[in-house]
């Protein structure tokens, strides 16, 4: 991840900008509520879309994994959003990290 954000620094500096704007969103969660929102064509970015966007690469935290498949982990919280949520998640994000305890909750195939 850092790779990426300093690469996308360097390019946006060598195409003449002067200045570089970088939103961190912190941790995206999209099960539950907001995967509700999400499965019946709803947008839960909506309130914060402004924020999303006024930077000229936006990284977030997804605290989920996106899948329809695999084994659920037996631990205590496990999330997963809906692939409906790639359309939304590429729209308000340059990238997301999935360096986190949610990443296998469905395991490796998941």
């Amino acid at each position: 991840m850092t790779r990426l954000v300093v690469l996308a620094v360097f390019a946006m500096a060598a195409a003449g900008q002067s200045a570089v704007r970088i939103v961190f969103a912190g941790d995206v969660m999209l099960d539950n509520g907001p995967g509700h929102v999400v499965a019946h064509g709803g947008d839960p970015f909506a309130d914060v879309a402004a924020a999303l966007k006024d930077g000229d690469f936006t990284v977030a935290n997804l605290e989920c994994a996106i899948v329809s498949a695999g084994e659920m982990a037996y631990k205590n919280y496990v999330f997963r959003g809906p692939k409906s949520a790639l359309p939304l998640l590429h729209k308000y994000f340059s990238a997301v990290s999935l360096a986190n305890n949610h990443t296998l909750d469905y395991g490796r195939k998941g």
